[in-house]
């Protein structure tokens, strides 16, 4: 069973085919007339028009197109943003880092992560790293005016610029203000973008 599909094997209807002229049903309560003792013989319910039969190889053609993300993780007392894209060549899937930076806040002084000084952290930090990630979205064109926009100190142009599938941001677990703030920036960049957000467990982040 496969979703709305059944897949099964011509060789299987045509058995089933042949079978069902050989199907013999008796009824639990006789017939009020009858010509004689002979079993009453009953076509199988089967219907063919709801079997929908496939191939029992699928096609081994498919679509594959480059999958790209920008990556948020603000869980502990590191600001770090990313940008990843997926492509699938000749059968073989290849990851692409176009962009990675992290700012760690200095805890020095506590001799471990103090909350709101990485709190505080992430708020000076995050906005200026998704802002540099941008820059390096990769382009729609491959053009040399395109090349020269991103190495530039200006504002990066988004619309010229190939924007993310979806958003990417660790969900837990956690320092709960410090996770806000990276939920917070993802949900914002998601609906300006109006694509999806998908959150990551932190353990998964940090393997």
């Amino acid at each position: 069973m496969n979703g709305n599909y059944v897949i099964l094997d011509p060789s299987f209807l045509t058995a089933l085919y042949r079978l069902k002229s050989q199907i013999v049903c008796f009824p639990t309560t006789p017939p009020t007339t009858t010509a004689s003792n002979q079993p009453m013989r009953l076509r199988p319910i089967v219907s063919y028009s709801a079997v929908h039969v496939r191939a029992r190889y699928r096609p081994q053609w498919r679509l594959h197109r480059p999958l790209m993300t920008l990556a948020i993780e603000t869980s502990c007392d590191d600001t770090s943003v990313a940008v990843l894209e997926k492509n699938d060549t000749n059968g073989e899937t290849a990851a692409h880092l176009h962009f990675h930076k992290k700012v760690t806040s200095n805890n020095a002084e506590f001799k471990g992560v103090h909350p709101l000084v990485s709190l505080l952290s992430h708020q000076e930090s995050l906005a200026n790293l998704v802002s540099e990630a941008m820059r390096h979205l990769p382009p729609k064109t491959n053009s040399a005016e395109d090349a020269q926009l991103e190495d530039g100190p200006d504002a990066v142009d988004i619309t010229q610029k190939r924007l993310p599938d979806f958003v990417s941001v660790t969900r837990g677990p956690g320092m709960r203000a410090n996770l806000f703030t990276g939920l917070d920036t993802a949900k914002g960049l998601a609906a300006a973008w109006q694509v999806g957000t998908r959150p990551v467990v932190t353990l998964s982040t940090h393997c």
